[in-house]
């Protein structure tokens, strides 16, 4: 990985003169890290980052993507509260049967609406219930995830991903930065349909493949190593990452953690004490899409009805019939739960209907608290009724350790019934 893919300058917050040495001496370091790997593309990462740490001023900051502690300065409310919104299936590509009274209309416009919902999120006060900062006004949003299916398969009758990926980033990302002195951080996560979309499916797309959006997700989490990169690989680009937010660690995983994802989990853990939370973002739900696996035996999307978006090969039963509970695999995240007694939730999307449930062991207990948030555009409850059109708005308590997810029903016409359930739970 690319040092320079771990570096943002601070903004310009003051007019201090010392701030502003700050700025400069943060470019200056980008721009000679930038040209010593540009003329020496032996020179090792390791080395460049230790040189780097060692003459970085107090304000550089060491995260990979957008300016997270931006963010969090800008947050009116005490440090402790972190407020974020989890979305997911935006579906880019397809259309709404019905929306405000209109027929057939696209997912841009409905995700331009749902944008605009996020957006004027902050001074609404959550409700009275026993959750953390109830009652309170929401403040500065500290980041927006988004799980997952920004564009839908280029199916018959479905535009391809390089054109969904352009109206993502035209009706849902500028709108919310509108007006922004800073962008706003945003996680976003691979959805089966993106990654189809990029390594083929069968019946086949059209185009076949398209890298589009995967490859516009890299260069939106992470535009630094972007440019240093040859043209998108699904093999070689999983996206997954981890994002540090006031004492908060957000992991981002690619689709669901099998066995090759878990490997990599594993060596992220080891490096996170043991004290600090660890909220987990991924697209498929705790217990996985089976058709999402390689089928046994390895071979292309489509063999034996397996769409070969993990690398992991399915071990079981085959399709159709094929149960999850039993597998290895499943037993493989449960004992990494286990282990890491500090991740403490699992945020998805995929089934399009807002639950909060759990991973559970095979005699039911809960392991895992999960949160599945609903989709604008195939919502198996939102899809003819649009008052219960809904999002995900957590709010942290980091000096208490505790955290709650609510329902926000986002196009309800009464603000009094727009808050449905919620949940609390502890992170320690």
């Amino acid at each position: 990985m690319w040092v320079t893919a771990a570096i943002r300058c601070p903004p310009r917050t003051t007019a201090a003169s010392s701030t502003s040495a700050s700025v400069m001496a943060c470019k200056d370091l980008v721009r000679t890290c930038v040209r010593a790997v540009q003329r020496r593309p032996g020179i090792s990462p390791d080395a460049v980052c230790v040189w780097i740490l060692r003459a970085a001023v107090l304000s550089l900051v060491v995260i990979m993507g957008v300016p997270w502690q931006t963010a969090t300065a800008q947050r009116s409310e005490s440090a402790a509260a972190i407020h974020f919104v989890l979305v997911s299936d935006l579906h880019y590509g397809l259309a709404r049967a019905r929306f405000r009274g209109d027929s057939a209309v696209s997912a841009a416009k409905v995700n331009a609406a749902l944008a605009a919902a996020v957006r004027a999120l902050p001074g609404t006060r959550l409700p009275d219930d026993t959750g953390v900062h109830a009652g309170q006004p929401i403040g500065e949003l500290g980041f927006v995830a988004v799980t997952g299916d920004i564009a839908n398969r280029a199916e018959p009758g479905v535009q391809s991903a390089a054109a969904s990926w352009q109206e993502f980033l035209d009706t849902f990302v500028a709108p919310l930065n509108a007006g922004r002195a800073a962008p706003l951080p945003m996680i976003v996560a691979t959805g089966n349909h993106d990654a189809s979309n990029a390594i083929g499916y069968v019946p086949a797309l059209t185009p076949r493949t398209d890298t589009a959006a995967m490859a516009g997700l890299l260069r939106l989490i992470d535009p630094v190593q972007y440019a240093q990169r040859p043209p998108f690989d699904y093999t070689r680009d999983r996206i997954h990452y981890v994002r540090r937010l006031d004492g908060v660690a957000l992991m981002v995983l690619h689709i669901w953690p099998d066995s090759a994802e878990r490997a990599w989990m594993e060596q992220e853990l080891s490096s996170i004490p043991d004290s600090v939370p660890v909220l987990l973002f991924a697209h498929d739900p705790p217990m996985v899409d089976i058709s999402h696996f390689t089928a046994p035996g390895g071979g292309p999307p489509g063999t034996g009805g397996f769409q070969a978006l993990l690398t992991e090969q399915w071990q079981g039963a085959p399709l159709p019939g094929a149960r999850f509970e039993g597998s290895p695999t499943l037993e493989g995240f449960r004992e990494l739960v286990r282990r890491h007694r500090n991740v403490r939730a699992y945020f998805h999307g995929h089934q399009n209907w807002t639950e909060f449930h759990a991973l559970r062991e095979a005699d039911g207990t809960a392991l895992l608290p999960a949160f599945r948030v609903d989709s604008p555009l195939k919502g198996r409850d939102s899809a003819t009724d649009d008052t219960k059109l809904s999002f995900l708005v957590v709010t942290l308590d980091a000096a208490r350790q505790r955290l709650t997810v609510r329902e926000y029903r986002w196009d309800h016409v009464s603000a009094a019934s727009r808050w449905g359930p919620q949940a609390t739970i502890l992170l320690r």
